[in-house]
């Protein structure tokens, strides 16, 4: 409990210290891998933290993309150690609905419906003179 605790407090750790960004940064780093690893190796013993986890994963801004995906994978392992595949549906479900729901937003779709609308986003579409 002290370990995850400790993990996920560096993780959440988001000070805007201009001297001490880079080792938070590297703070919140080794804890997400540090995440990773303890769920791949022993998630029945992490599986109690779940919860904790979860709570946690609401509190990264949106912009710390990279800890917010790793704490992701880490609850997609702790989900697959439930072996019981409505949870673990219902749990994906959950937790990609608002992926799902940037994907499907018309600005989105309109920019992969074609491969002319997808160059023409990123600035590689023919110009006309």
């Amino acid at each position: 409990s002290a370990v995850i605790s400790k993990y996920l407090k560096h993780l959440t750790n988001f000070q805007n210290d201009s001297e001490k960004d880079k080792t938070i940064a590297v703070a919140r780093d080794k804890a997400s891998i540090s995440i990773i690893r303890l769920c791949t190796a022993i998630p029945n013993s992490i599986f109690p933290f779940f919860g904790e986890l979860l709570k946690s994963l609401d509190e990264i801004p949106p912009h710390l993309f990279k800890e917010k995906e790793c704490l992701v994978q880490a609850l997609v392992t702790l989900s697959n150690a439930l072996k019981n595949y409505d949870k673990q549906r219902e749990f994906l479900s959950n937790i990609l609905s608002p992926i799902v729901t940037q994907w499907q937003h018309s600005g989105l779709t309109t920019v992969l419906s074609d491969i002319q609308n997808f160059g023409n986003f990123f600035g590689i579409g023919r110009n006309t003179m």
